[in-house]
């Protein structure tokens, strides 16, 4: 099964693969910020349109939106709603399935912690990718391979072992709580 995954931002980070193997990172850049929403969510639309001809994914998977309640977030809300849309446009035209999932539940899977900071869970979110041999080019395709690696356990009941083994002595924390 061929699944994308989504982190929909101004840098988008894409995950591409089948569910059997490894994703692919990609990111593209949805325009510049001050540019009209519109342009913004034309761009989005054009970039899943054409991946979803490029890849025939049987299901996409993004992260949900959400607002931090800090001023201004109304307009990045308005922003990924529009990037969101656009996605669902996209797979709608060509049938394709699409999952959310709230940040938290992504990096409770991925990196065992929902509750962290965003600098530290973007830095353990690259650190597991590269633990797994992904090898994202930064944060944005890092966090779309962990969309695309929860996806792929809900929609195939699979895992994703930790890279050395079911017990990661490669994981400098494993088991200490984040500070």
């Amino acid at each position: 099964m061929k699944l994308i995954a989504f982190d929909l931002a101004t840098q988008t980070g894409i995950a591409i693969g089948d569910t059997e193997g490894r994703p692919v990172g990609q990111s593209e850049n949805l325009g510049e910020a001050g540019k009209p929403h519109g342009i913004r969510f034309t761009y989005a639309l054009r970039m899943a349109t054409n991946l979803i001809l490029e890849q025939q994914p049987d299901w996409i998977a993004i992260e949900e939106p959400i607002a931090g309640g800090v001023k201004g977030d109304e307009n990045r809300l308005k922003m990924l709603m529009g990037l969101r849309a656009s996605i669902y446009i996209a797979a709608e035209l060509r049938k394709i399935r699409v999952v959310e999932y709230p940040v938290q539940t992504i990096r409770k899977h991925f990196i065992g912690y929902g509750m962290l900071k965003s600098a530290d869970a973007k830095s353990r979110t690259i650190a597991r990718c590269m633990r797994l041999g992904w090898n994202p080019a930064n944060h944005n395709e890092a966090d779309a391979m962990a969309v695309w690696d929860l996806a792929r356990a809900r929609l195939t009941r699979s895992s994703t072992l930790p890279a050395n083994g079911l017990f990661d002595h490669g994981y400098p924390d494993c088991g200490a709580r984040p500070t």
